[in-house]
């Protein structure tokens, strides 16, 4: 570890800077504070993904297809179903960690969420897939504790068993 490294925690949410590391301790500032971590409860982001998911514009690999005038295939995105697999993600992701792209998947669902409240959908739907379960558990315990929402499986016939729909509450 190096002052510098942006950390996430191991056993709590949120991210920081190490601004010093000393015999295996690390004063990490987040957001105005300083707080101290030993270098086992702190996970190494990866300074190659992260500069490239903030470059990036995550698309739905499932989003249906137009013909352009040019008789071209393009991409027509839904309003409100976001796929959140990670080949949505960039090139990087066969380089980097299963616990970064965890981490971006949840924050791109997050953004997904303010801006579908911000634009007052009454829901919309996170595709998550099947794998081994864990992006669907981080999502619901996420959902758990967001107050405006509620959540439940999506349509199996529109999106097969990798789904979950999130119906939005937006104050009057």
């Amino acid at each position: 570890m190096n002052i510098g490294d942006i950390v996430t925690f191991l056993d709590e949410e949120g991210e920081g800077e190490i601004v010093a590391f000393n015999d295996g301790v690390a004063d990490v500032q987040v957001g105005d504070f300083i707080r101290q971590f030993r270098s086992s409860e702190l996970i190494i982001r990866q300074k190659e993904f992260v500069d490239a998911v903030k470059r990036s514009n995550p698309r739905s690999k499932d989003a249906p297809k137009i013909m352009d005038s040019g008789f071209n295939m393009i991409e027509q995105e839904s309003n409100n179903v976001f796929d959140l697999h990670s080949s949505a993600l960039p090139s990087l992701r066969h380089a980097v960690s299963g616990h970064d792209i965890l981490l971006f998947q949840l924050n791109t669902a997050k953004k997904h969420l303010r801006d579908a409240r911000k634009m007052r959908f009454s829901h919309l739907v996170f595709i998550h897939g099947n794998g081994s379960g864990r992006l669907k558990d981080e999502l619901e315990k996420w959902l758990n504790g967001v107050e405006y929402v509620s959540y439940f499986d999506a349509s199996y016939r529109l999106y097969g068993q990798g789904a979950i729909e999130v119906q939005i509450f937006n104050s009057k």
